[in-house]
């Protein structure tokens, strides 16, 4: 089917199907790239059932939920919401660190993980401008810098 082709498109999620059902639900955004970008890093570290951390769903993620629910396997990773959509509006690792609590080498992978994932995306077609606003928008400081140790 045209859904488990798209799943099978987009690389670095943790559970890919619940990503198409929330894309073929309507439930990602496509009109601003900042919240295209957080909606799609709840995908990346999904759950298995009964292991999300427990806090509040963001309003933004609440249709994306519901998808993930009529599936039934994972539930989205919401801290991520927080976390990219601080980083894609300019915060400093700092500010995005006291604001959401996340230990910075872990907002770090997550950025970067995004960004591979946000590449993925750019080539499929119906997505090719929102990902690569994206990826351009997070590609920035800490998390993209070249390591000082590997030579």
């Amino acid at each position: 089917s045209a859904k488990g082709r798209f799943a099978t498109s987009v690389q670095g999620l943790e559970c890919p199907v619940s990503f198409a059902e929330a894309v073929y639900a309507g439930a990602v955004p496509k009109e601003d790239p900042a919240t295209f970008a957080a909606t799609v890093a709840v995908f990346l570290n999904a759950k298995r059932r009964g292991g999300r951390d427990g806090g509040p769903v963001p309003a933004g993620l609440r249709a994306a939920e519901d998808a993930c629910n009529r599936m039934g396997w994972f539930e989205p990773e919401t801290a991520a919401y927080d976390v990219v959509r601080l980083w894609a509006n300019g915060r400093t690792m700092c500010q995005v660190v006291f604001e959401t609590g996340i230990a910075p080498g872990h907002a770090c992978r997550l950025l970067q993980r995004l960004d591979q994932t946000l590449r993925s995306l750019a080539d499929v077609r119906d997505f090719k401008d929102v990902a690569t606003a994206s990826s351009v928008l997070i590609r920035r400081g800490l998390p993209f810098c070249p390591s000082l140790h590997l030579r």
